[in-house]
């Protein structure tokens, strides 16, 4: 029977067997990676809107993870209100040049004049 078959090997068992090969590489390789900095804003699509909400919210920015979330709030009024929502997993788009999108909510108070 004529098999032939590619056998792959790890670095690391090459460089086991054959020790004498492997000592200009033994340089000490970085195997850390730097943590994201914080989210940054650089851009965003609306400053105002209604009370009503149902707008849509672009953001584009750096350093937006999978877990970011977007906060809206109004606190110069008597009643302060917040509320966080989750952006749209389809638009969240991670890393340097990131960006979010959100649709938002209506406020606490919808009669406010």
């Amino acid at each position: 029977c004529d098999c032939v078959g590619i056998l792959k090997e790890r670095n690391v068992d090459v460089e086991h067997r054959f020790p004498e090969h492997s000592a200009a590489r033994n340089k000490k390789k970085s195997t850390r990676s730097q943590p994201p900095g914080i989210p940054e804003i650089c851009k965003k699509s609306l400053t105002t809107c209604p009370c009503t909400g149902g707008m849509e919210l672009f953001m584009f920015g750096k350093n937006f993870l999978k877990d970011t979330r977007v906060v809206f709030q109004h606190t110069a009024s008597e009643s302060p209100w917040e509320e966080a929502v989750q952006p749209d997993k389809e638009f969240l788009q991670q890393g340097g040049g990131g960006g979010v999108s959100s649709r938002i909510r209506p406020e606490g108070e919808e009669d406010v004049s």
